[in-house]
């Protein structure tokens, strides 16, 4: 997953990405579904990244990444 702090140019390509999220293992799809949602309620959104095809703990168990939100990210 690649996030692009604005402003956006459809020009971008992952190499120019502020951030760059990848999974534990190649085949856990992390980034199949993503949100953002202030779960701590300090203001800030955290970025919640769901990766469905983990193994950590089974066979596709999945497993949900949250990355603190803040004024860098």
């Amino acid at each position: 997953m690649f996030v692009w702090l604005a402003p956006f140019d459809l020009a971008e390509t992952s190499e120019t990405a502020d951030v760059a999220f990848k999974g534990e293992s190649p085949n856990d799809m992390a980034g199949y579904s993503i949100s953002a949602a202030d779960l701590d309620g300090d203001g800030r959104a955290e970025i919640v990244i769901g990766a469905p095809g983990d193994d950590t703990n089974g066979e596709d168990a999945g497993k949900v990444y949250v990355v603190p939100g803040g004024a860098g990210l």
